[in-house]
């Protein structure tokens, strides 16, 4: 869903309510011609992208939480993870928009799937394969003898 937040208050509860979802954080100004350039696309990508949370904030009227994120030009694009900051950029790009999306939306469904609470909650130690989980791996392979 797409939110324009004024206040910090409201952004902390809007990342406490986000969980484990990416959030994109969109620092725009009305005066802005990027950011009037990529709002349609911010908007098209909100309608088909339902584990994303996309909040605009106009760097004019919310200027605390502008300064929090230290936002010196616009747009600038924020991406955020179990309420922590992972990646940003500057300026209207597209493809940049879009990849780094995917990059760090997949994770959430991957935790919500397997139940995962935490990234740590991942074993470090892989388990090792012995014959009775390696028969799944084998028909999807075919062994020639050069």
């Amino acid at each position: 869903h797409l939110v324009l937040l004024l206040v910090r208050t409201e952004l902390n509860l809007q990342l406490a309510a986000a969980g484990a979802k990416l959030v994109v954080l969109d620092f725009y100004a009305d005066w802005c011609g990027p950011c009037k350039m990529i709002a349609p696309i911010l908007e098209e990508l909100n309608n088909v992208e339902p584990n994303v949370v996309f909040i605009k904030i106009n760097v004019d009227e919310s200027e605390e939480i502008a300064e929090k994120f230290n936002i010196t030009g616009m747009p600038t694009f924020v991406f955020i993870k179990n309420n922590k900051p992972v990646y940003s950029f500057q300026g209207a790009n597209i493809g940049s928009l879009k990849s780094t999306i995917e990059k760090y939306k997949c994770h959430s469904s991957l935790r919500e799937e397997y139940g995962l609470a935490d990234y740590d909650a991942i074993p470090a130690k892989p388990r090792i394969a012995n014959s009775s989980n390696i028969k799944v791996i084998l028909p999807l392979f075919t062994v020639r003898q050069l």
